[in-house]
């Protein structure tokens, strides 16, 4: 008869050591460093695809309404459409007033018409805000304009994309639009982003540090654009991390690590000399807008 104490299906189990369970840790811990900056990126290209998408149905949306002429609230026509890109990571449908409708605006506390080349705007009837999503940044590309022939900056938001009556998306962008984004009076004001006082991205983002709660409008139900109704149009964006932009020590109105007071007063103008600018290149996801669809294009 076998002696059970002998029996090798009885032997007593063997447990791990310490230092077999050590370097099980250090491998999990490496297999963790490793693998947490691949899924990080793998989410920010994620949701920058997601940004890219929502353009996509944001231009779709300006383009349907671009050629039309419905009846709006002077029962007139119009001509052409507009996306307004908000730091409150929104992108508004707007359609462009016509002649005897912008006429009849009060502008700049008077009921003086809107000068020629200025073109007013409105939230186009029962449309939807498109959303990009709240952790992703977005500025806005420009060339050329104020900077010197062929010289590149970008905006933070308030921003455009214009549209003409055939859907084509509208290049020059001496032209801005004019919105009541202000403060939702009915009333316009010609006053652009070098005009204003003051403003800063940063306390118009229900997401940052600096919102302020005051700049959600709770009469209108939506929330305030910017300090001015002035808007410049762009021929790209430029998506990123807001958290990661953040982090590095950068703010849309300190892009430079400096008061920023020689390039544009702190308003949200970053200029190819701003360290801002080199790190939104080189971590971003640029987009530029066909001519003629309007569609997002990864240079």
């Amino acid at each position: 008869m076998t002696n059970p104490r002998h029996n090798p299906t009885h032997a007593r189990r063997r447990g791990f050591t310490l230092t077999e369970l050590l370097v099980v840790i250090v491998v999990i811990v490496l297999l963790f460093t490793v693998a947490v900056p691949n899924i990080k990126e793998l989410l920010s290209s994620g949701q920058a695809e997601v940004a890219r998408n929502a353009f996509s149905v944001a231009v779709a949306s300006a383009r349907t309404w671009a050629g039309v002429s419905p009846s709006m609230d002077s029962g007139k026509s119009f001509q052409g459409s507009a996306i307004l890109i908000t730091n409150a990571n929104e992108m508004r449908i707007l359609y462009n007033t016509d002649k005897d409708e912008k006429n009849k605006l009060i502008v700049n506390g008077s009921n003086a018409p809107l000068g020629s080349g200025l073109h007013a705007y409105r939230d186009v009837p029962e449309t939807g805000y498109v959303y990009i999503p709240r952790n992703m940044g977005v500025v806005g590309i420009r060339r050329g304009i104020v900077s010197g022939a062929g010289a590149t900056y970008l905006v933070s938001p308030p921003f455009c994309m214009r549209f003409s009556t055939d859907g084509n998306l509208i290049a020059n962008q001496v032209v801005p639009i004019i919105y009541d984004g202000k403060d939702y009076n009915n009333q316009y004001t010609s006053t652009d982003r070098s005009g204003a006082t003051s403003f800063d991205p940063d306390q118009f983002d229900p997401i940052s540090s600096k919102w302020v709660t005051s700049n959600f409008n709770t009469t209108a139900d939506k929330y305030l654009v910017a300090t001015f109704e002035s808007y410049e149009n762009v021929v790209g964006v430029i998506v990123y991390d807001k958290q990661d932009f953040w982090a590095a020590g950068y703010s849309l109105v300190n892009v430079d690590g400096s008061a920023d007071g020689s390039d544009d007063g702190g308003k949200g103008k970053i200029l190819t000399t701003d360290a801002a600018y080199t790190w939104l290149k080189q971590n971003g996801t640029v987009l530029f807008f066909n001519f003629h669809s309007g569609g997002s294009i990864k240079p």
